[in-house]
């Protein structure tokens, strides 16, 4: 028998577990587990959406997921780049070039 997901469906399933794994993760492991189901969870409703109703489906899906998967972790990073800025001005020193070269990757994928 085969399991039919709806992109809705899918997106919270990863979600909660990006969530839960963030509440109970203690090792670095668990956390990027987390941010794996997190950026799963952003792009499954992009896998169900128009591209896959092109004849070029895995390309337009891939080209999306780079994107959204792009997107999300320069955004994400920009929010806890300005946190921490607010919270610990002393490590702009040590963040701010860190931060630099992701985002230019980021800036690249997309």
């Amino acid at each position: 028998m085969i399991c039919r997901f709806t992109a809705e469906a899918a997106f919270r399933f990863a979600a909660s577990c990006a969530v839960i794994l963030v509440g109970v993760g203690t090792t670095s492991a668990t956390r990027w587990t987390a941010v794996a189901m997190a950026l799963a969870a952003a792009m499954a409703p992009a896998l169900a959406g128009h591209s896959s109703l092109d004849g070029l489906h895995v390309e337009a899906a891939l080209s999306l997921c780079l994107h959204i998967a792009g997107v999300s972790v320069w955004v994400g990073g920009l929010a806890v780049v300005s946190a921490l800025l607010l919270l610990e001005p002393e490590r702009t020193s040590d963040l701010l070039p860190r931060f630099s070269v992701l985002a230019l990757v980021c800036v690249i994928v997309v």
